[in-house]
């Protein structure tokens, strides 16, 4: 689900906070202090760090003259927003560092095809529509 859309904001993001992928829980009724590790979803303000940097690495792609406007960029935004968290929130967190670390389209591109080589998920990093750059030949 690494997309490739617009971005309104102005460079020097915050970086995404840093949460454990995984907490824990009490066995239960076992009375042991044994844990198990527990996913943790992907933060709503997570997934819009993520929308933003994939916004502003497909605009900086782009030829100055080729850019929308910020209120256009603000528009895409916008129309992509509620679908892109949806997915995004089902995204395992490597993936998402992973992209957040992407420079290029294709960088991440090969974020989500690293997840799908060494998995059986289905799941993408771009929103519908969306298409990540095709690999380059060697």
């Amino acid at each position: 689900m690494v997309v490739v859309v617009a971005s309104t904001a102005c460079g020097g993001k915050t970086p995404a906070p840093t949460h454990p992928e995984t907490g824990s829980a009490a066995s239960a009724g076992s009375g042991s202090s044994a844990t198990t590790p527990v996913a943790v979803a992907l933060s709503e303000q997570e997934c819009d760090q993520l929308l933003d940097h994939t916004i502003d690495i497909e605009y900086a792609r782009r030829a100055p003259d080729q850019r929308p406007d910020p209120k256009e960029q603000q528009a895409v935004r916008e129309a992509i927003r509620d679908k892109f968290l949806g997915e995004c929130r089902t995204l395992k967190r490597g993936i998402y560092e992973c992209a957040m670390a992407a420079k290029t389209t294709a960088d991440m591109a090969a974020c989500d095809q690293a997840s799908r080589s060494s998995s059986t998920s289905n799941s993408s990093v771009a929103p519908g529509g969306m298409t990540p750059a095709a690999p380059r030949s060697p």
